[in-house]
Parts: C-alpha cells; structure tokens; sequence
C-alpha cells in the first residue's frame, strides 16, 4: 500500500509540474499495447462483486466501472463521493436540458460518460491529452453503451472550443492549471452563451478564481464552490464503505490532497 501511494505521488508530481515529460512517458509506455492495470485497483475490483464495480451514489449513479481511473483515485467513484460538492452543481446542470457537452480533461470519462447516462440525447465532446485516458475513456464508454456518442478528442485549443460552442452547450473542465487561459472570453466569445462547471487549480494560479469571476460577471450567474471535509462523507456512505476492506476505506474518500475550488456557472444567454 505504503509503495502504491509512493508510486501515485510521484505520477502526480510528474503530471503536475512536468506534463510534457509525463505525457512523453505515458505514450512510450502505452502506446500499441495493452495497458497492465494499477495492481491496487486490481486488487479491490477483485474483492468487489460485479455489482459493487459500478458508480453506487450520486449523480451518476448505476454507470458501470472497469478497474481503473486517469489522474484521480477509482474508489471515490465507485463510492459516488468523488467531487462530492458538485453534485448539486451537476443535477443543475442536467435540469437545464443541455443539448451537448464539451469535457475538457475528461480522464476515463467519469464526467462525460455518466453526462450521456442521464441525458440520452446529449452529443459529448471529450478532450485529453493522454493517451491513456482516451484508450480507457472509449473501453468505459463502450461499456456503458454510449460510445456512439462520445466524439474523444485530443487537444482543445480556443478555435476548437469557439467552434464547437453551439446553443446549450455544458463545458465541464478540468485541465491542470490551464483554465485560465482557455477559458477566455475575448479569445473564445461563444462562452458567453454557455453553462460552465470548472475546477480550478489555485496552487498553480492563485488569483484564477477571481479572474475567471471578473471574466464571467456580465454573462453568467457564478457559485463558487470548495471542498468539505470528509468526514461527512464517511457518515453519508458508511453502507457502501463497510463493502470495502478497511484498509482501503480511506482511499475511498480521500481522492486528492490539496484543496480544490470549481465554479459553476450559468450562461445568462442560455437559448432554447
């Protein structure tokens, strides 16, 4: 355990303060081969019953899971406490009837594959940059049966995102640090007219929220949000907790260590 932590730490490290080292390494490592997959993962979805290897609360509740997940920890996800203070900015969001949705970071696709869940007839735009993310973001999305909807895409720069925009658009980003300057309504105006739900990465721009507020103030309705304690959590899903080993409850709860903010924010443009 001590060792998968260690091993953890130092991907973050890598992904974090040296992408384009880590993202080199990861297309070496994975490219035109079949992934191994993390040996802590493994070993849980082994001591989970096929029932259990699926989101179990929350928004995206019933999405089924494979044993892994890109840049977060899996066990957060199948508990349905992963990014817990987004869950009422997430039922929002699908009460406004968006017609598509842009992921920017989308990882393995927890976000843009349980958006296509409840929303049938959402079109879905996923972005990442590694590749590895991609090969699993498609093996979850065929999974769950929505592939068919689910354009995976590689890079999102501000022409692809002005192009994309359409009338309802949903943008659900997480891009490492890099929000500040994609997010730019003067380089992309079509954001404007569309519902944003954003993490923001304050340990690599601590002014980022004000700045995206100070972008957003004439045309959105802003929530700012930030991460709670969870021992709450721990009381809110002790059910699903006590089908988990002990010593991997705590990974369950705890999918990141430093402290994360989002914004959500509602287009007051927002067309039919």
């Amino acid at each position: 355990m001590v060792a998968s932590s260690r091993l953890f730490a130092l991907g973050h490290r890598l992904r974090t303060q040296t992408p384009v080292l880590y993202l080199a390494m990861r297309r070496v490592l994975y490219l035109g081969r079949r992934e191994a997959l993390d040996p802590t993962w493994e070993r849980i979805a082994r001591g989970l019953s096929p029932g259990d290897l699926a989101v179990q609360a929350g928004p995206f509740a019933g999405m089924r899971y494979l044993p892994f997940a890109s840049g977060s920890g899996l066990l957060p996800k199948l508990t349905g406490s992963y990014e817990m203070e987004l869950h009422a900015a997430v039922a929002e969001s699908i009460s406004r009837s968006p017609a598509q949705l842009i992921n920017i970071g989308a990882g393995e696709g927890y976000y843009a594959i349980g958006y296509a869940r409840r929303l049938p007839g959402l079109a879905i735009h996923a972005f990442d940059s590694d590749v590895l993310a991609r090969r699993r973001l498609r093996d979850l999305a065929h999974h769950n049966g929505v592939l068919g909807r689910v354009r995976i895409r590689e890079r999102c720069c501000h022409r692809q995102l002005e192009c994309t925009i359409a009338a309802r658009t949903l943008i659900v980003c997480d891009c490492e640090g890099c929000e500040g300057d994609l997010l730019d309504p003067h380089r992309v105006p079509r954001l404007g007219t569309a519902d944003l739900i954003v993490e923001l990465h304050v340990e690599r721009q601590p002014a980022v929220a004000d700045l995206m507020l100070s972008r957003f103030a004439s045309t959105h309705e802003a929530t700012r949000l930030q991460m709670t304690p969870r021992t709450k959590a721990a009381v809110a899903f002790a059910e699903i907790l006590s089908r988990i080993a002990p010593a991997d409850q705590g990974m369950a709860l705890h999918e990141r260590e430093e402290r994360t903010e989002w914004l959500w924010l509602r287009s007051r443009r927002w067309t039919a």
